[in-house]
């Protein structure tokens, strides 16, 4: 399976055919509400937001945002009435991408596998440092120790833990922590930051043996070293 793909009709609903033509990339797909947002986008890699009405465009907003505040999914906007003005707010909100109807099924599905797997690529790599060895698993969202021992984290964890372990033994600020985990780099929200760090290291912790240690840089950031 490629990936899980939420579907949020906002007004009116996408139709099937796009659900389908995303479905023979082996992406499971499926229609959702918006209740409980927080815990939908936890449990999936992507987002499409369907809207018909130019007057519902406040609800997309919303939605956008408070995506963007707890997940690191990606975003796409897809709208009958696709102005101009209006994908540019979509995207200055945090948007990945906006499609309307004149996006062909097959040319949306091409788009999201391409973009999916390209992230895949990108994450699922095997690292060493000396004798120290773990694999980062993207499809299981851990990390997996030398000795077969496997890190389980969630969705924000995972993700922040590949920006560290991309700048391995080198210092990673707190502003580029939050703009590529929620696009902000206002140090208010560095507390989102430093409640994933400690649940990280006590995941961490458990397995003494690992050689994993993020290190705490005062007042600029953390930094993942392996001994």
């Amino acid at each position: 399976m490629m990936g899980k793909i939420s579907v949020i009709n906002v007004s009116g609903e996408m139709e099937q055919s796009y659900i389908e033509e995303l479905k023979k990339s082996k992406h499971m797909v499926e229609s959702v509400s918006s209740k409980n947002l927080e815990r939908i986008v936890e449990k999936t890699d992507a987002v499409i937001i369907y809207n018909d009405e130019r007057q519902k465009m406040g609800e997309v907003c919303r939605l956008i945002l408070k995506i963007r505040e707890s997940a690191t999914s990606f975003v796409w906007v897809f709208s009958k009435q696709n102005l101009e003005m209006d994908r540019l707010i979509y995207l200055q909100l945090g948007a990945d991408n906006n499609f309307s109807e004149d996006c062909i099924p097959e040319e949306l599905q091409l788009i999201v596998q391409r973009t999916m797997a390209h992230q895949l690529s990108t994450l699922n790599k095997r690292h060493v440092s000396g004798d120290r060895h773990f694999k980062l698993l993207v499809d299981n969202q851990s990390i997996l120790l030398e000795d077969g021992s496997e890190i389980e984290l969630t969705k924000l964890e995972y993700r922040l833990f590949t920006l560290l372990e991309s700048k391995l033994n080198e210092t990673v600020t707190y502003e580029e922590l939050n703009q590529s985990m929620w696009d902000i780099s206002k140090d208010h929200k560095n507390y989102r930051v430093a409640n994933l760090i400690f649940h990280i290291r006590c995941k961490i912790e458990r397995y003494p043996d690992s050689g994993i240690e993020i290190k705490t840089v005062r007042s600029k950031g953390y930094r993942l070293q392996l001994h």
